[in-house]
C-alpha cells in the first residue's frame, strides 16, 4: 500500500512519468516469492503461518509473498 501512495506523490513531483501499479508492485514479489517460500521452510516456518496476519501485532501484515495469489488487488 505505502508504495502505491509513494509513486502516486513522485509522479505528482514529477520525479517519476507516472504512478506505480499494482502489477508492477506485484511482479517485484512474483520474482523472490520462490526463494522466500524455500528459505522459509528451510528455516523452520518460523513465524506460523498465522502470524502473518496477527492482529494483535502492532505493525502492518498481510499473506506472505509466496501466497500472493490470494493478495486483494489495489489501486
Amino acid at each position: 500500500m505505502s508504495m502505491l501512495a509513494t509513486g502516486k506523490m513522485m509522479a505528482g513531483a514529477k520525479i517519476i512519468p507516472e504512478p506505480v501499479s499494482w502489477a508492477q508492485i506485484k511482479s517485484v514479489f512474483e520474482r523472490t516469492a520462490p526463494l522466500v517460500r524455500q528459505a522459509y521452510d528451510r528455516l523452520g516456518e518460523k513465524p506460523g503461518l498465522p502470524e502473518f496476519q496477527s492482529v494483535k501485532a502492532g505493525d502492518l501484515r498481510g499473506l506472505p509473498s509466496w501466497e500472493m495469489r490470494r493478495w486483494k488487488d489495489r489501486v
